[in-house]
């Protein structure tokens, strides 16, 4: 009887011991498993590497209207200026005398100001991301979303590619010289127009 005891007794951790050896390596590999996730996650949650074109396009399409955005508000603050602004951009992009992005477009030398290194505009332009806020950046974010898209209404002929604020400069571009604006921005002060567009110039 003694001699069953002690057997049934020693066999009993045995099995205990099996048991929690066992439940450990579940748990490690469900631990590992657990760490690989958030490693590969991003801070808005699961983060998937691009290997469709699909996704590429994506990237590409978040960086131009994030260029677009920046553009917009290097050049006002004000929503419904900065919509005419964003449709001459755009009609640039679509015809044939300019580059065929946003980015090469706003980029070109001697054409929009706020998006050239040495204008002060451009330093604070360039830290502004998506996650950002604030007056005039919310609503350049949002019409950029929407000309790239083009979810907007398009008031401008498909012809304007240029415009320039009067009221911000001493004199009037030669290229707008003998020729009328399609449309204009004026000014609440009565002062000089904040924005002119011109249609057919090239």
């Amino acid at each position: 009887m003694k001699q069953i005891i002690a057997t049934v007794d020693g066999d009993i951790p045995k099995q205990m011991v099996k048991l929690l050896i066992g439940m450990l390596l579940v748990a490690t590999f469900f631990t590992l498993n657990i760490f690989t996730v958030i490693a590969e996650s991003g801070p808005f949650g699961m983060y998937e590497v691009p290997n469709t074109e699909e996704d590429i396009l994506s990237e590409l399409d978040t960086a131009e209207i994030l260029v677009l955005a920046r553009t917009l508000y290097t050049e006002t603050k004000v929503a419904e200026e900065q919509k005419r602004v964003g449709e001459v951009i755009r009609n640039r992009v679509k015809s044939t005398y300019y580059p065929n992005t946003y980015r090469d477009v706003v980029y070109q030398p001697k054409q929009f100001s706020g998006m050239h290194d040495s204008n002060p505009q451009y330093r604070i332009a360039m830290r502004l991301t998506s996650e950002h806020t604030g007056p005039g950046w919310n609503s350049a974010l949002q019409i950029a979303h929407d000309i790239y898209t083009e979810e907007d209404t398009q008031i401008l002929p498909n012809n304007t590619y240029h415009f320039y604020s009067p009221v911000s400069v001493k004199r009037d571009p030669k290229w707008a010289e003998g020729i009328e604006p399609v449309h204009t921005v004026p000014n609440p002060n009565g002062h000089a127009l904040r924005f002119a567009f011109y249609a057919g110039v090239k």
